[in-house]
């Protein structure tokens, strides 16, 4: 039998989770509970769980007598966030490459294949989608359930922060010759270079986001 409570819980969770990735809310916005609970027609009780587990997400933050918010980062916490992803991927990058290298590119391949298509059809929505994809594919591809724990936690924060970037053409099509150059890398047996491609590339998202 299906716990209808867990299930609208997970149903809320997601549907708020997804709100602060594609930045329908934005950074340091104050949540109410109630408020959310009228708009997802729920009581408050699975709002405030679905809250709860954001927040141990890294997506909520809970300030005791000032109240709920999404989340923000200094400066300094992105430079972190960013650098401590460059370290996961690289080393999801060595564990996929030593446990299946052909299927390794041939997986990332074929998400940049389509990103590149998302790009000629102008489609920028498909193009960040894809961009999402290239790096969790990476990291599940590692074989580490642990690490790809760790990094859902780092991922999900890069994301929302991504989306408050401007959608532009050029931004997708450099990403896009950056997955390439890390596909092509791994192809060859560069491994070694394909970990500093995506250190750098890191580090190029890096830069928008302080920017920005």
């Amino acid at each position: 039998m299906v716990d209808r409570s867990s299930s609208l819980k997970s149903r809320i969770t997601s549907e708020v989770r997804n709100r602060i990735l594609e930045g329908r809310l934005g950074l340091g916005e104050r949540l109410s509970d109630k408020a959310l609970a009228g708009e997802l027609k729920s009581s408050r009780t699975p709002v405030r769980e679905a809250l709860l587990q954001l927040q141990s997400e890294g997506l909520v933050t809970m300030r005791p007598q000032s109240g709920t918010f999404v989340f923000d980062l200094t400066a300094e916490e992105i430079s972190d966030l960013c650098r401590l992803r460059g370290i996961y991927e690289a080393g999801a990058l060595g564990l996929a490459s030593a446990r299946d290298p052909d299927g390794t590119v041939k997986a990332l391949n074929a998400i940049v294949a389509n990103a590149a298509l998302a790009l000629q059809d102008g489609d920028l929505d498909r193009c960040e989608s894809l961009d999402t994809e290239f790096h969790e594919t990476l990291v599940s591809l590692s074989g580490s359930p642990l690490l790809v724990q760790a990094y859902r936690s780092l991922s999900d924060r890069v994301r929302a922060l991504r989306h408050r970037l401007p959608q532009e053409s050029q931004r997708y099509s450099e990403a896009i010759a950056q997955h390439r150059r890390i596909v092509d890398c791994l192809a060859t047996g560069r491994i070694d270079q394909a970990e500093s491609e995506i250190v750098a590339h890191v580090g190029n998202v890096h830069r928008m986001l302080a920017s920005s």
